[in-house]
């Protein structure tokens, strides 16, 4: 349909990036460029797929994540502390 067409990229999408704030339901994440998406490296609000996936993570965490487009939204699938400096 033509609706779907104007979607743009579907499935889940990975990057890096550090933890700005987080709640029980979402977490603000700096994240590096998401070339699928024509995204530039920035920093946003995303939502989380279940609460308890940023469990452990507090601001300056670096991570890897996975997320998906749901809408409007930027959803998180899943994400992983990672270690070691840049």
């Amino acid at each position: 349909t033509a609706s779907s067409a104007q979607q743009g990229p579907t499935g889940d999408f990975s990057t890096r990036g550090r933890v700005v704030e987080l709640d029980a339901a979402a977490i603000t994440l700096e994240h590096e460029a998401v070339p699928a998406l024509k995204w530039p490296a920035m920093t946003m609000p995303f939502k989380l797929a279940e609460p308890g996936l940023a469990k452990g993570l507090k601001p300056g965490d670096k991570v890897h994540f996975s997320f998906r487009q749901q809408g409007d939204d930027a959803v998180i699938t899943s994400i992983m502390k990672t270690g070691g400096k840049p």
